[in-house]
């Protein structure tokens, strides 16, 4: 029975989530790659305006406001870097993020496929997660533009195998760092710019006309069984270079997330009786680059 037929749940093996780079602003194209082993959380806002008038003590009006669709992926276990390079600027001209179209949404055991393609996405924030004793994981967020039916696309996953946290070593300085755990956040901060038109628009009447980036701020925290040795009040901050480097032992995969000039700015201690004493330090930094191998 087809996807629209029926009340039935479909569960995630039923699930697409696809996307690919465009060109250029406005120009989507057909989503095909796999964006990874994922929990996919979409939402299309029409950010309505409710207005209220004298006299009256219910709603006069119900108004859209600036259209837009936010997206938040869930990585649970994560296999290669990817579709997280298109959250990385250039570090030469452009220096912008890529414009993507991503395709979300479900088939059925008919075939029948219900989703959208969201063209003119740019990924706003990210979070890398590595902890003893688990998977690579972490999440990636973002904002797109005008929807469209889903159609002519075929589910795809990535081949590799996730990485484990054997498979990761953590390093600062170029010196052995060994830690229990270690969360390296970005945010682009890309906001939704509208503006007054100078012509009117066939499609996407009500969206917004810019995703303008901002700074890039780069922060995280690391967990460890031992102190760092850093005097949180000395009279200089030192700075420190941090490398996550998760090497598959399969070979399918290599993901390297170097923190520029990151600055330590608390250390906590923490613990009692029959648990693990832990310190926690989290950190700000300069800069964040990825590689994907």
């Amino acid at each position: 029975m087809a996807l629209l037929m029926t009340d039935e749940p479909l569960d995630g093996s039923h699930l697409i989530v696809l996307y690919s780079v465009q060109s250029e602003y406005g120009t989507p194209v057909t989503p095909e790659s796999a964006v990874g082993l994922v929990r996919a959380d979409i939402t299309s806002d029409a950010d309505l305006k409710k207005l209220f008038g004298p006299g009256a003590s219910t709603a006069l009006c119900v108004k859209g406001g600036i259209a837009s669709v936010e997206f938040d992926f869930t990585f649970e276990a994560v296999q290669d870097a990817a579709f997280w390079l298109n959250g990385i600027r250039s570090s030469v001209a452009p220096r912008v993020l890529p414009w993507l179209t991503l395709g979300v949404g479900l088939i059925d055991d008919a075939d029948t496929v219900w989703g959208w393609q969201i063209q003119d996405c740019k990924i706003g924030e990210m979070d890398i997660e590595a902890e003893a004793d688990d998977f690579l994981k972490g999440s990636v967020r973002g904002i797109g533009g005008a929807i469209s039916p889903l159609s002519g696309v075929t589910p795809a996953n990535i081949a590799g195998c996730p990485i484990y946290s054997y498979e990761i070593l953590t390093t600062r300085n170029g010196a052995a760092f060994p830690t229990k755990g270690f969360k390296i956040s970005l945010n682009n901060n890309v906001r939704k710019v509208a503006t007054l038109r100078g012509t009117a628009r066939e499609t996407f009447k009500r969206g917004w006309d810019y995703l303008t980036e901002g700074n890039v701020d780069v922060t995280g925290e690391i967990t460890r069984y031992r102190s760092t040795g850093v005097n949180m009040q000395a009279d200089t901050i030192a700075l420190s270079d941090l490398v996550l480097t998760a090497t598959s032992l399969a070979g399918s995969s290599n993901i390297t997330a170097t923190v520029y000039d990151a600055a330590f700015g608390q250390e906590r201690f923490a613990g009692g009786a029959g648990e693990d004493a832990v310190f926690t330090i989290p950190f700000e930094a300069r800069n964040l680059v990825l590689t994907n191998a």
